[in-house]
């Protein structure tokens, strides 16, 4: 494998994913579009669920996982390389109904009562390749593994694009009825070469120094959010520790800690 040109941690926050679209919405004087909405509407759950489990403390929480998985033992790429991405499935790289929402819908049957519509995140498959020829991926699931088998099973109809997948039953149950993820489950992931991508901020809130937010994806064709995570997961993945320009970035260790935020100036232009 070639080596990477190494980078430092401010070249690789320019241009920052996610947080340079909700601060052009935020500062519109002309009237918002339904995408700059859904980014202000986004941000404001992430602040609002990651005030309220920090607030339960769920970050700090300890959890026995009844199953580990050593992720060197399933990827010769893994040991070669301990860049990780783990991605969510539903609303990050795809969106299911049961009703077609564009023309663009997959409809997948079992062949017996189950049924649904598929829609992919545009460019879903450039971005797998690019993210894939520079980590080694793990899809992350809340979802129930025969549903998300059913769809991940057409995503790899071409050949095996994820090293492992975890499914609800590996997510760690609050009496709230959440479903929390926990990179603990992969025992020989590295925090340092780790990012975890999701639309929804309460997975990914016990491993936020690993977190990148992504707007939830419901079918809209017009999406662009994959290229845009791409280019920013390629500069990451040039970087020794992904932690620093993440938490840099995205600054949601202030969030998990519990610290009163203004919404209008968590983010700052660079």
């Amino acid at each position: 494998m070639k080596a990477k040109a190494s980078i430092s941690e401010e070249e690789a926050e320019r241009g920052l994913y996610y947080v340079d679209d909700l601060l052009d919405a935020l500062e519109s004087n002309e009237e918002l579009s339904r995408s700059d909405m859904l980014r202000i509407k986004h941000f404001a759950e992430v602040l609002d669920r990651f005030g309220t489990l920090a607030s339960r403390r769920l970050h700090l929480r300890p959890f026995a996982f009844p199953k580990t998985f050593k992720l060197s033992e399933l990827s010769a790429r893994f040991r070669a390389n301990k860049a990780l991405l783990v991605l969510d499935l539903d609303e990050t790289l795809i969106h299911c109904d049961a009703r077609p929402v564009n023309e663009r819908a997959i409809r997948l049957s079992s062949g017996r009562a189950d049924e649904i519509f598929l829609h992919l995140r545009p460019r879903l498959e450039e971005f797998l390749q690019r993210v894939g020829r520079l980590f080694t991926l793990v899809v992350y699931t809340a979802s129930s593994q025969k549903y998300a088998d059913f769809v991940l099973d057409f995503l790899e109809r071409k050949g095996k694009v994820f090293s492992l997948r975890l499914y609800r039953q590996h997510c760690l149950p609050t009496p709230e009825g959440e479903f929390l993820k926990d990179l603990g489950v992969i025992s020989d992931f590295d925090p340092r070469q780790t990012v975890f991508v999701d639309n929804s901020p309460d997975c990914f809130f016990r491993n936020w120094q690993n977190g990148v937010p992504i707007l939830p994806f419901v079918g809209s064709r017009s999406d662009c959010e994959l290229l845009k995570l791409a280019r920013f997961l390629e500069r990451i993945s040039r970087v020794a520790d992904f932690r620093a320009p993440l938490d840099r970035s995205f600054r949601l260790g202030r969030l998990a800690l519990g610290s009163p935020v203004d919404p209008h100036n968590f983010y700052k232009r660079r």
